[in-house]
Order: structure tokens, then sequence, then C-alpha cells
């Protein structure tokens, strides 16, 4: 499974959701959250706590993931 590197960056540098040229454009969407969560829960459960590309900790995108859906707004 791949996961959208428009949300990754926003998870490792707080890029933020929208195009900063254009407020109302998103960069990406709930569904791209909702499977981030998915891919790191998966990961952990296989054991791998490191994302081997990007060096973040699943626990914390899997913490995020689950922050961003609770307070998502349309």
């Amino acid at each position: 499974m791949s996961i959208c590197r428009l949300m990754i960056s926003d998870f490792m540098c707080g890029t933020g959701r929208f195009d900063p040229d254009d407020k109302k454009r998103e960069l990406y969407d709930k569904r791209d959250v909702e499977k981030g969560l998915i891919y790191a829960e998966g990961w952990m459960e296989d054991g791998v706590k490191v994302d081997v590309v990007d060096d973040f900790q699943m626990a914390d995108l899997a913490k995020w993931c689950r922050k961003k859906l609770k307070n998502w707004r349309d």
C-alpha cells in the first residue's frame, strides 16, 4: 500500500492540508488520512516500528492520523 506524499509532508513538516496559494484547494483528503492510519497500523501489526523510506515512527503517524480524523472538517 502506498500513502499520500503530501499528507506525509504535512505529518512530518507541518506543511498543511491546503494549497498555500489557493486556500480552498485541498492537497489531500480524508481518505488519504484513513489510508495513512491503515498503513501505520498494518506495519505495526507486522512488527515494523519505523518507516524505512522517511524514518518516522509508525506509532506517531497513527496517532497523528487519529487526531486528524477526529478533528476533520470538510
